[in-house]
């Protein structure tokens, strides 16, 4: 099974209003440095990244990724309670970096030298995901009065049992008289 099917699924009520009604939800904010620690929110040229450093190892290794530019060796960024205080300041130096870079290409170098980061995903990038296109996790089906749709399929794949999405949802009353034939 794909964790990420599982997880869109589980949350489904948040991509759902993008996927039906294109309505995408606000975001709740960040607690930078609430833990002691360098973590919150970096803008990236096409959104938001979040990254977390509750480690030195982890900061060295940040500092690594970014080509060791001179502003890392400044004494307000020399431990982990400093670079948490600090974090404003950061935030600015990292963000004049990924300006013009993805969050995705940003995650995928930084998490290449075991730094905690993830790009902030809204509901129109989830359901626009190349893992979830690859799954065939959404499906299209017609439906007689709402058109084409897509709907979600299951997220697992089991081998004895397939399963999949064969058709739309009924109409009201549809199988009405199958139902109670077989009821008798």
């Amino acid at each position: 099974a794909s964790v990420r099917e599982a997880v869109v699924t589980a949350g489904f009520a948040f991509p759902m209003g993008y996927l039906y009604a294109g309505r995408l939800p606000s975001r709740l904010g960040e607690s930078a440095g609430a833990l002691g620690a360098a973590m919150g929110l970096i803008r990236c040229s096409n959104g938001l990244l979040q990254l977390s450093m509750m480690e030195d190892r982890q900061w060295h290794s940040l500092v690594q990724a970014l080509g060791s530019p001179e502003w890392t060796t400044d004494e307000r960024f020399e431990n982990n309670v400093s670079r948490g205080k600090n974090w404003d300041i950061m935030q600015g130096h990292i963000e004049a970096w990924t300006q013009d870079k993805t969050k995705e290409e940003v995650a995928r170098l930084i998490q290449a030298h075991r730094v905690p980061a993830m790009p902030v995903n809204s509901a129109a990038d989830i359901l626009a995901s190349e893992h979830l296109r690859a799954r065939g996790y959404l499906a299209e089906l017609s439906h007689p009065q709402a058109g084409t749709a897509r709907y979600p399929g299951p997220p697992y794949r089991l081998t004895a049992t397939p399963a999949g999405l064969r058709r739309p949802a009924p109409m009201l009353g549809q199988h009405t008289r199958e139902v109670l034939t077989e009821l008798g």
